[in-house]
């Protein structure tokens, strides 16, 4: 199940959308797509998403890989700030895969991690989310420099429980040409 929200702005405090895209697939290829408007409050359920979509079962687990045209989706710049949730399916706990804090509200744009798309950007990969005991909060990143220059990079991670004020840690990271680095936001769950 994935989750879009092309164009989401976010000031800390409240959070603006347009519209949110879900698209749901199985290994059978069966899609369903739709497209919320989150400020009419309307559904689109005649939106498609052009995707291809390749799976596999290994070892008993299903993989799966998707390219979505990104013309699928009202204009929104790439290297604008978009909204992506992407989850295994919606039961609580989402422990079977996940991007982003397990919140409730998980259809909500102001709890979706946010994502812009740039050539000359670093790569990061999202390697935790709570600790192995489940007891706080352990959102970490993996930050890595593919240009040959050096690349200076501000890293927010926040945590957002439904109804609980927004908690940021912000580090500004340099990184040499080749170069990986972890960044790291804790908090006790309470």
């Amino acid at each position: 199940e994935l989750f879009f929200a092309p164009g989401l702005r976010s000031d800390g405090r409240s959070t603006v959308a347009g519209k949110v895209y879900q698209i749901i697939f199985n290994a059978a290829n069966a899609i369903i797509d739709i497209a919320a408007d989150a400020k009419k409050g309307t559904f689109e359920t005649g939106w498609r998403a052009r995707m291809k979509t390749a799976h596999a079962v290994r070892n008993g687990y299903w993989y799966a890989e998707t390219a979505i045209e990104t013309a699928s989706f009202d204009p929104a710049p790439l290297d604008d700030s978009w909204g992506i949730r992407i989850c295994r399916n919606f039961k609580n706990p989402w422990d079977q895969s996940r991007l982003g804090v397990n919140v409730l509200a998980f259809a909500s744009p102001e709890t979706m991690p946010l994502f812009r798309f740039s050539a000359d950007a670093p790569i990061v990969k999202h390697l935790s989310t709570t600790d192995a005991a489940r007891t706080a909060v352990d959102i970490a990143l993996s930050l890595s420099n593919p240009t040959d220059r050096p690349l200076s990079l501000k890293a927010t991670i926040g945590n957002n429980a439904v109804n609980q004020p927004r908690q940021y840690r912000i580090e500004t990271v340099a990184l040499r040409p080749g170069e990986t680095r972890e960044v790291r936001y804790r908090s006790p769950v309470s």
